[in-house]
């Protein structure tokens, strides 16, 4: 998948049509590494690395077809 930029807000691919609930889930989703926050409270932005987001997406597809077989 292409993003338009490398690094992205929560807020941003929201508008690209991504869930919330989605993108909770991939930024607690265990040893995930494209995924944090601009600083250090709880209230800061987070930031994707939409490579990496991109890469964990493709591996996340592959595991669904292989659940459903």
């Amino acid at each position: 998948m292409k993003f338009p930029k490398a690094v992205m807000t929560n807020q941003e691919l929201i508008k690209m049509g991504f869930p919330r609930r989605f993108l909770e889930r991939a930024y607690n989703a265990p040893r995930q590494n494209f995924a944090w926050r601009e600083g250090g409270t709880s209230r800061s932005q987070k930031l994707f690395d939409t490579e990496r987001f991109g890469k964990w997406l493709e591996e996340q597809k592959r595991l669904e077809r292989t659940a459903r077989a």
